[in-house]
């Protein structure tokens, strides 16, 4: 938790999210990358409030429309996912691991905006790419002896 005191201001938490988020053709190749980190946070305040609901850190509602926005703003349009991208930006790796958690962020169960300001973009290209990765997933079924691999499908 000591690392969120480096991230206590909405310029910090660009800089940390854009720092994890962006990873090299080699990282792009494991199984998962530091972008998990950024969904973790995100998590940490939006998606379980765990931080908030037991008061274990204060949080600005500043750095929380600076996450929102930065989560917003990297949505790619090209997708619709979320996930590490190149130095230029680009998209290195459709996630739909972290997209799916990213989501629940910006919709609720019934696929309605939780916020006005960030409405979810680019839904016809989203549902399109996690179409393609769910069938790519369910035609490469892991062995039942690849834990790891289940881990990462689930």
């Amino acid at each position: 938790m000591k690392y969120l005191d480096e991230i206590n201001t909405p310029e910090k938490m660009k800089a940390y999210l854009e720092d994890v988020s962006t990873v090299g053709w080699i990282a792009s190749k494991l199984p998962q990358t530091t972008f998990h980190n950024t969904r973790d946070v995100l998590s940490l305040y939006f998606e379980d409030s765990v931080i908030e609901k037991h008061n274990l850190h204060n949080i600005s509602p500043e750095i929380k429309e600076a996450l929102l926005k930065w989560f917003y703003e990297n949505q790619d349009p090209d997708t619709g996912l979320w996930g590490p991208k190149s130095k230029s930006g680009k998209l290195r790796k459709k996630d739909v691991s972290n997209t799916k958690s990213i989501l629940e962020t910006f919709v609720n169960y019934d696929g309605k905006d939780i916020y006005d300001s960030y409405k979810l973009r680019y839904k016809d290209k989203l549902a399109d790419s996690m179409l393609e990765e769910f069938d790519e997933l369910i035609n490469n079924l892991p062995e039942d002896d690849e834990l790891d691999e289940w881990h990462e499908w689930n």
